[in-house]
């Protein structure tokens, strides 16, 4: 452990800004508060585009595995190595770095914790590197891989899946998840030392502040209801049903429309299927806050996500969440009070829950505002130095119980001595 309780982290993940998904933008805020509160981070990660140079294709051509470090944002280094793209996500690749290089790299600058996000090859061959110089590990459990799968139509492999993600997440020293639901999901199903690290939202960044009539009359919804989704345009994520949610509440609101920010394999289709939609692509910033913030109802009807920062986003925007009872909803939302939440897993019953939504904006609209009052209220405690402080003890709580079992160690080979 460093001097002055200054930590060495080693954060390895196979995803990283500027790729935009829930992970990245989790993850790049909790690096942030670490750094804030004086900790040093480097970051082990595949190689994007935007990190092009010609160190960078010179190192490519050799594949030996890292290609260069450069200066991470606000302090410490990024290791950067090769990777391969996920065949059905595009977005994100695999990295390629052995456990030799982990193990060359740590041997030279030891970190006092590894704390993996991802459990694909580049955070195996981490871990394997960790374990074998005894470096305390801590993985993250941000998604259900074994059940997205089943929307591909490969249910078999989504089984092997499972028992890989457990024995992984087994061999660490901890492993964190965003929701008391999904700790207790992971303990039944045989993951072993699961602790709950929740997930903040930026209140300023996301707030109704934000809202514009002139986005509103972009989307032809002046006076009427906006409904939105935002997040990754694939299979897992249900967009089908988020669609005929929206068209249930169409019929009771006709003059509404519906916004999809996002992008993904299943865009075009989606597109070609419903041209009467307004589909914007991938947005961010000022963009991304503007379009929650100009919105009414969001619709989440994912059934894979561990978490959904999408819920806590639209929550702090003051928006009408309709969402399963699960994940940030579970965890965070009060049906009837701060969201309309689902029970189950039915798709009849979210579609019929968007529809009652919609007639409590018309029968009862006191009510309906009530509820998108409330979800701000949520957000606005929903802190991020909370969970950047819950972090930090979880990696002393590391530390310590690594010195403890080596002194425990010690002591049994000095009385295996003296006897």
């Amino acid at each position: 452990m460093q001097s002055g309780n200054r930590l060495k982290i080693a954060i390895v993940s196979e995803t990283f800004l500027p790729e935009v998904n829930g992970v990245t933008r989790s993850l790049d805020r909790m690096i942030r508060g670490i750094k804030e509160r004086g900790h040093r981070v480097s970051v082990f990660r595949p190689a994007q585009e935007s990190d092009s140079s010609p160190a960078f294709s010179r190192a490519l051509d050799s594949m030996t595995g890292i290609l260069f470090r450069k200066k991470g944002k606000e302090g410490g280094e990024e290791h950067l190595c090769s990777g391969l793209r996920m065949p059905f996500y595009r977005e994100v690749q695999v990295g390629l770095a052995s456990p030799h290089f982990f193990r060359a790299r740590f041997r030279k600058n030891r970190p006092d914790l590894v704390h993996i996000i991802t459990e694909g090859p580049l955070g195996l061959n981490a871990l394997l590197a960790a374990r074998s110089l005894g470096i305390p590990t801590i993985s993250d459990y941000r998604t259900h891989f074994d059940q997205y799968f089943h929307y591909y139509g490969m249910a078999s492999l989504g089984r092997r899946v499972s028992w890989y993600l457990r024995t992984f997440h087994n061999l660490t020293g901890r492993t964190l998840v965003p929701t008391a639901f999904m700790k207790d999901e992971l303990t039944r199903a045989g993951f072993k030392r699961v602790s709950v690290i929740g997930r903040g939202v930026d209140t300023q960044l996301y707030s109704p502040q934000h809202r514009s009539n002139k986005l509103r009359a972009r989307y032809d919804v002046e006076g009427g209801l906006l409904v939105l989704y935002a997040g990754r345009l694939a299979p897992e994520k249900n967009i089908d049903l988020a669609i005929r949610s929206f068209r249930a509440i169409k019929e009771i609101r006709p003059e509404a429309r519906m916004v999809l920010v996002g992008d993904g394999p299943e865009r075009s289709r989606l597109e070609r299927e419903n041209p009467d939609l307004f589909f914007t692509g991938f947005l961010s910033g000022e963009d991304l806050s503007a379009h929650y913030a100009s919105s009414d109802i969001f619709l989440f009807p994912s059934l894979t996500d561990t978490f959904g920062n999408v819920v806590t986003e639209a929550a702090a925007s003051g928006l009408a969440i309709l969402a399963y009872d699960r994940g940030a909803a579970r965890e965070l939302m009060d049906h009837g009070r701060s969201a309309w939440i689902c029970s189950g897993d039915s798709d009849a019953r979210y579609v019929s829950a968007a529809r009652a939504l919609a007639e409590l904006s018309v029968s009862e609209k006191s009510r309906f505002a009530t509820l998108r009052s409330s979800a701000l209220e949520v957000a606005e405690a929903a802190s991020w130095e909370s969970v950047v402080s819950r972090l930090e003890e979880t990696y002393y709580e590391a530390l310590v119980k690594k010195v403890r079992f080596r002194n425990r160690v010690q002591l049994r080979m000095r009385k295996s001595r003296t006897i």
